[in-house]
């Protein structure tokens, strides 16, 4: 079961990922930058797959319970397995 504020840090990181893909590039906050590559398309099947390693992430720590310090780990998977670098506050979170 997902807490109220992992199904908000959910919603944060899909938009979040929505928001990258749109951008179409992979520095977001240089497109000049020389490693400009396209970015993976966003589906709803991310959000899904987002949510289940989410609940994965939470079942390896015993906990039946999602929190948001699950999703912030499932979103760096998510985000090292599509090839893109994790945001700094994504790996500080």
């Amino acid at each position: 079961k997902l807490s109220e504020e992992a199904q908000t840090a959910v919603a944060d990181k899909y938009c979040d990922m929505c928001m990258r893909f749109q951008s179409g590039f992979d520095d977001l906050m240089n497109p000049d930058a020389e490693t400009m590559m396209p970015r993976r398309a966003v589906t709803p099947r991310t959000l899904e797959d987002l949510i289940r390693l989410s609940t994965a992430h939470a079942k390896l720590k015993l906990r039946d319970e999602v929190l948001p310090e699950d999703v912030n780990e499932a979103y760096k998977l998510m985000l090292i397995a599509r090839e893109e670098e994790a945001p700094e506050s994504a790996a500080t979170e």
